[in-house]
């Protein structure tokens, strides 16, 4: 396997990763480090900067899916895209995130559920591209 993923990419895992799993593997992480939970998880809009109409008046969007869970301590994690309110799996994001910004022994552990997180991701795109790709308009190829 090569390196571990980089963080960015890490945290867009744990988003996508499912719970039940990011919780298994903090509670394993737990068994052998300590941590302490300084401000524990919250739930929030997500407001996002934009522009008016014309362009010209700068506004506060808000983003649709926008409810977020976030954790800031021991290390960032944010769940997005409609499933907000799941504290327990942005605290076991930020665990496993800490987990692994330390080296801990599960890191290889923690990386390969990741891994497979944005994998299936991946083929769940795919799949939804297959069902509407012969839905497209060619113009180049039209008769004219």
């Amino acid at each position: 396997m090569s390196a571990t993923l980089e963080r960015e990419k890490r945290l867009e895992a744990i988003s996508l990763a499912d719970t039940e799993t990011l919780v298994g593997l903090a509670d394993q992480v737990l068994e052998s480090l300590e941590v302490t939970v300084s401000r524990g998880p919250t739930i929030g809009l997500l407001m996002g900067p934009g522009r008016g109409a014309l362009g010209a008046t700068a506004v506060q969007l808000r983003r649709g899916d926008s409810l977020r869970s976030r954790s800031c301590r021991p290390g960032p994690a944010r769940v997005r895209d409609g499933e907000g309110r799941q504290p327990e799996k942005a605290l076991a994001g930020a665990i496993l995130d800490a987990a692994m910004e330390t080296g801990h022994p599960h890191s290889a552990v923690i990386d390969g559920e990741l891994r497979q997180a944005i994998d299936r991701e991946q083929q769940r795109k795919q799949a939804a591209w297959a069902r509407v790709a012969p839905t497209a308009v060619r113009f180049d190829e039209m008769a004219p």
